[in-house]
């Protein structure tokens, strides 16, 4: 049995990790989870935060842990999880301690099988539990229905739950995240001012920073176009600095001295107008990318709910959930509300919920999970039950915790023999999923 003292709660998203012991109240450490080599310092690597301590943050490059969403990388990943657990920051006795560790939604079973192994094996913890992000934010509501969109770095992912467990086929994907945003508006800028491909780090800032979702997109895009730099959406972004300590991120301008012209030699500007709500668009029509011929969030949504059981219907649209990094920008909450009311009959209520402090939401309702010391136990797989187990009954055993069973499902288990929980007292052969 593991001390819930000695849990380690790891939100390990694909643009940032969230860790920190199940005891804290908010995560000890929030850093990227990549690692970074700059120009500046081509003798080192930067590893999570300590791209803190490097001085010029211009044209880094990046080696992700992962590609499209999913872990793919696991020696780069490996590295970054050393750094973490290791002596200089979290310090983890692995041979007393479990772990919560997130994973991508609809992950693949080859990519669970290989963290299982790094966990039990190479690190030696004495009980895993993997769950993705929007599970465990669901786990912290088992007692209703909703839905959550969870738009995140690589994807956004609308998932319909029932008492707290998903339904599967309910699923939606939208291949729209930050970091095609991001990749966009680097396009965007280096094509119309300044060649920005190789700032992808400056630019992610230019992003958060300037860019909001508007609630009339052709309105507004056709009254920028026509005022230009008269317009009210227009603004200038003073690039950072990396040899002044305090100007070490970018800035926007207000409206009023937003006027085009550097006020001294040393300031860098791009002008924003119509940048500043077509990004952001695109979560909401991926097709005006090339390439992305799909439905936008709301649409995706809407499709999510027909998808499920029709009984479900009016419980699942009363809520609506938003996590994820770009659930962040300005007015997101609003347009989701807009557009599913121009979308819905006048009968359907819907309420969009946002969260504050969205970025740490799924490690803190992890970290209420890891206390809830029968739940944890009942969910996770200790080394023991791994060995005994295998890869693959170790994998079934994590979507069991979380999946809606369907009177299908029930069906189907009724005519292979039924699956067995981890408290049965039969034997439990190896499975695949």
């Amino acid at each position: 049995m593991v001390d819930m003292n000695n849990v380690v709660v790891l939100d390990n998203g694909a643009h940032m990790a969230k860790v920190g012991f199940a005891t804290n109240d908010d995560p000890s450490y929030c850093m990227p989870n990549c690692i970074m080599k700059a120009k500046s310092e081509r003798r080192r690597a930067f590893v999570g935060d300590q791209i803190d301590e490097c001085r010029d943050l211009s044209e880094l490059y990046y080696l992700l842990p992962f590609q499209k969403g999913y872990l793919v990388n696991f020696e780069t990943q490996k590295r970054v999880w050393d750094f973490i657990f290791g002596r200089d920051r979290l310090n983890v006795d692995f041979q007393q301690s479990g772990i919560l560790i997130t994973e991508p939604v609809l992950n693949f079973p080859s990519v669970a099988g290989v963290m299982n192994e790094i966990m039990f094996e190479e690190y030696e913890y004495r009980s895993v539990l993997r769950l993705p992000a929007p599970d465990l934010v669901a786990q912290s509501m088992e007692d209703r229905t909703f839905l959550i969109v969870d738009s995140g770095y690589s994807f956004t992912h609308i998932l319909p739950y029932v008492h707290g467990q998903r339904i599967s086929k309910g699923v939606r994907r939208v291949d729209v995240g930050g970091k095609i945003l991001t990749n966009h508006l680097k396009e965007v800028i280096s094509y119309r001012q300044v060649n920005v491909l190789d700032e992808t780090y400056v630019m992610n800032h230019a992003k958060e920073d300037a860019c909001y979702v508007s609630l009339d997109f052709v309105g507004d895009i056709t009254k920028a176009s026509a005022e230009g730099r008269k317009s009210e959406i227009y603004r200038d972004y003073v690039l950072p600095n990396f040899m002044d300590e305090d100007h070490r991120r970018g800035f926007l301008r207000s409206r009023e001295k937003s006027t085009g012209i550097s006020t001294d030699k040393t300031e860098q500007l791009i002008s924003l107008c119509l940048e500043r709500i077509s990004i952001p668009e695109i979560l909401f029509h991926p097709s005006y990318l090339p390439g992305h011929h799909q439905k936008g969030i709301c649409e995706a949504l809407v499709e999510s709910v027909r998808l499920c059981p029709p009984e479900f219907h009016p419980n699942l649209l009363k809520e609506v959930h938003l996590i994820g990094g770009c659930t962040l920008f300005p007015n997101f909450a609003e347009r989701v509300r807009k557009d599913l009311r121009e979308m819905l009959p006048d009968t359907v209520n819907t309420e969009v919920k946002e969260y504050p402090n969205v970025l740490t939401l799924p490690w803190r309702c992890g970290r209420d999970l890891a206390r809830n010391e029968v739940k944890f136990q009942d969910f996770s797989v200790t080394r023991e039950e791994y060995q005994e187990w295998g890869n693959d009954r170790v994998n079934e055993h994590f979507l069991e915790n979380v999946l809606w069973k369907t009177s299908e499902d029930d069906e189907g288990e009724a005519s292979t023999g039924g699956t067995q929980n981890k408290n049965s007292n039969t034997d439990s052969g190896d499975e695949s999923m």
